[in-house]
């Protein structure tokens, strides 16, 4: 049961990461001038954004965070993305 456990915790792991991976990937192409319809940036939205929503709409019942100039949703998931690698180990 043991190694069964620690496979669990390295899938996740390495899922968490490429999701990170995934994130800062997003970020960056978010800068250039690129079209929105680029397959790249699409399927990385499809990846990314099921995660960012939900945070997304719990932030934004908050008046101060909606009208922040950028996306505080998309920090916050990442920040949560680093506890959970944190408390994995």
């Amino acid at each position: 049961m043991p190694a069964l456990f620690a496979v669990v915790i390295t899938v996740v792991r390495t899922l968490l990461y490429a999701i990170n991976f995934a994130m800062l990937l997003r970020a960056i192409l978010s800068w250039l001038p690129i079209d929105e319809d680029n397959r790249l940036l699409v399927a990385l939205c499809m990846v990314t954004e099921p995660l960012i929503h939900p945070v997304r709409v719990f932030l934004d019942r908050f008046e101060s965070v909606r009208h922040m100039p950028f996306d505080i949703a998309f920090m916050v998931t990442s920040i949560l993305i680093f506890v959970a690698l944190f408390l994995i180990g």
